[in-house]
């Protein structure tokens, strides 16, 4: 380990003695920052491969018991404002029931589930249509079994076509999955259940008709 800074000559007793170089120097203080900091950064990613390979071998079992519309209270036409003008939108008001088990999702490398309920129908043209009306963020495994009876949709559930009337309708729930290390998973669960809305705009109070619906 001597030889980039030491060179030897032989002293005319026969003595073997080293000479130092004159261009040799300690490292600089700086150099050894760097040198630590990327050591550092090397173990942190290759610490942080091993957790997101290691959830390989976890097996996730969510449960969704129930997933539906619980009621139907209006669909009804309203105005939607833009920056310039505004246009005609169908909207339906309703309650959802969910009872949905996701803890088993959760392992050490899950730092968070995006959970959310989006409405599937088709338009008059066969588009098939999503729509997000409700969500959540769970942090906590303790948290992620949902329960919600009779609740209300935190978004609109709208369309801009007007092809609400007489839709059927499917809930589909979805969770994100945001990892400590590694990569975002979005999977999904599929209702069981789906409705036909009203052929007519009811709900609202007033004069407007109850609302009916059916289950397929």
């Amino acid at each position: 380990f001597l030889a980039p800074c030491f060179s030897f000559f032989w002293h005319p007793s026969g003595t073997l003695l080293p000479l130092r170089s004159s261009s040799c120097s300690m490292h600089s203080p700086s150099v050894r920052a760097n040198a630590v900091a990327f050591s550092s950064f090397v173990a942190i990613a290759a610490l942080a491969a091993v957790v997101s390979f290691t959830t390989r071998w976890h097996v996730a079992e969510p449960k969704v018991k129930v997933l539906q519309f619980h009621d139907i209270h209006s669909v009804r036409r309203a105005f939607q404002r833009s920056m310039r003008s505004s246009f005609p939108v169908d909207v339906v008001d309703a309650t959802l029931d969910i009872d949905a088990d996701l803890r088993s999702v959760f392992n050490w490398n899950v730092k968070q589930l995006f959970v959310f309920v989006a409405v599937e129908f088709s338009s008059k043209d066969q588009t098939r249509s999503e729509v997000v009306v409700w969500d959540r963020i769970i942090t906590r495994q303790e948290d992620a079994h949902i329960e919600v009876t009779r609740g209300q949709m935190n978004r609109l559930f709208t369309d801009d076509k007007q092809d609400l009337l007489g839709a059927e309708v499917r809930l589909r729930l979805y969770y994100d999955v945001m990892p400590v290390a590694g990569w975002l998973g979005l999977l999904q669960q599929e209702s069981h259940h789906s409705i036909t809305l009203p052929h007519k705009y009811c709900g609202g109070g007033g004069k407007d008709v109850e609302c009916k619906w059916d289950f397929s």
